[in-house]
């Protein structure tokens, strides 16, 4: 294990040919690290969206009329799907609030692009939401593709850390040839 300590301290200063002062082996754990994360990230915000698209679709809340709050389709408590709600990003192109105001997709995206941009502070515990009747179709399209089981970001964080290993314990011997190279 003394190689995983080495990748670490492995600096592209300590080749003559290089002459730079990176610390190669802690940026790439770091990116390593920030993959892995953000793997599990994607997959949770894919996760939450799908089911507040299926809970729609399955408490035909396909219109005004038919529209619940959060607290009716038992997902009062996440977090992120508020924040998604909140903001102006795909979720909320499909997903419409009851009283909210139609916007054409011109006005919709001028508005998404603006950074910090809420229209107006939402109460989820009145909200009702529904599915705006135009993305219908593409609503049940995105929840039959999407695919949010746990196994896939994990296997991929597997096969990250497979790759990190396998840097650790060539590219010190790697960076070592390219620099006995250079010097001839």
């Amino acid at each position: 294990m003394s190689f995983i300590k080495d990748f670490f301290l492995l600096d592209l200063n300590q080749f003559e040919n290089f002459g730079i002062y990176f610390p190669i082996g802690a940026v790439i754990t770091a990116m390593a690290v920030a993959m892995c994360v953000a793997f599990f990230i994607i997959n949770y915000h894919k996760r939450y969206t799908t089911l507040l698209l299926t809970q729609l679709i399955r408490h035909k809340a396909l219109d005004e009329v038919g529209a619940k709050t959060l607290r009716a389709l038992k997902l009062d408590k996440l977090l992120g799907l508020k924040s998604a709600l909140s903001r102006n990003g795909q979720l909320t192109y499909m997903v419409r609030r009851t009283g909210e105001t139609k916007k054409t997709y011109e006005e919709y995206m001028t508005v998404s692009k603006k950074r910090g941009y809420k229209d107006e502070k939402i109460n989820f515990d009145e909200a009702c939401f529904y599915i705006d009747p135009e993305r219908i179709e593409r609503a049940k399209r995105l929840v039959e593709s999407t695919n949010t089981e746990w196994w896939r970001p994990a296997l991929m964080a597997v096969f990250i850390i497979a790759i990190w290993v396998v840097l650790a314990l060539f590219l010190p011997d790697l960076l070592n040839s390219l620099n006995a190279t250079a010097a001839d």
